[in-house]
């Protein structure tokens, strides 16, 4: 079980990594976004390009909206 507890601390010390780094790149994520949504709206892609870059688009949002960090709450114990 110990294992198991230092697994999970192990993957939320990841995952605060990742929203750390989102927050440090928020800028420039933004940019990318708006560099996306400008080029999907010229008109001079392939339709295929223009998913692929409404896909990208939607992620990065996604990303940002998801890094949103929530107020802490208490994390049910284990029972198992």
């Amino acid at each position: 079980m110990l294992n198991e507890v230092e697994h999970h601390i192990g993957e939320i010390r990841k995952l605060r990594q990742v929203q750390d780094y989102i927050d440090e790149h928020q800028d420039y994520l933004r940019q990318k976004i708006q560099h996306l949504d400008s080029s999907i709206r010229m008109g001079v892609l392939s339709d295929f390009e223009k998913n692929e870059q409404k896909k990208l688009k939607e992620f990065l949002q996604g990303l940002l909206q998801s890094n949103a960090r929530p107020e802490p709450t208490m994390i049910p114990p284990y029972f198992g």
